[in-house]
């Protein structure tokens, strides 16, 4: 295995502090999740080709089966999810959120570890 790959719950997943309208990076992720900590402003998934939100930008991200605009309303009880499955393009944001905002991108296989590999503590324990 890699080093730093031990099948810990956290090789899936990545946690961040996400400024609202700059794009993360969604390669070889396959979903994300942005938890809103503040009901105030509406939240609105949007994704783009660049991690500026200039190129081709897709906002609000609509919902494939439903067809409604992922999004929280204004004035939303906090905390507030917001999230994305396989996007289309490359970069993925929250606009419009009152900070604090956290992401959380994660994948279904585990497979890639992250880069740079998270600081944590872990191991068998039988």
């Amino acid at each position: 295995m890699p080093d730093g790959y031990h099948l810990f719950f956290s090789d899936g997943f990545r946690m961040q502090v996400a400024t609202p309208g700059a794009g993360i990076d969604m390669r070889g992720w396959d979903g994300i999740a942005f938890l809103c900590a503040s009901g105030t402003t509406a939240a609105v998934a949007a994704m783009a080709d660049d991690a500026g939100m200039t190129q081709n930008v897709t906002n609000p991200i609509v919902e494939l089966d439903r067809g409604t605009a992922i999004q929280l309303g204004a004035g939303f009880t906090p905390p507030g999810w917001v999230e994305v499955w396989r996007p289309s393009k490359r970069y993925v944001a929250i606009m419009t959120a009152t900070a604090p905002v956290y992401a959380f991108q994660f994948r279904h296989t585990g497979n890639m570890p992250p880069t740079p590999a998270p600081t944590r503590a872990g191991g068998r324990a039988t």
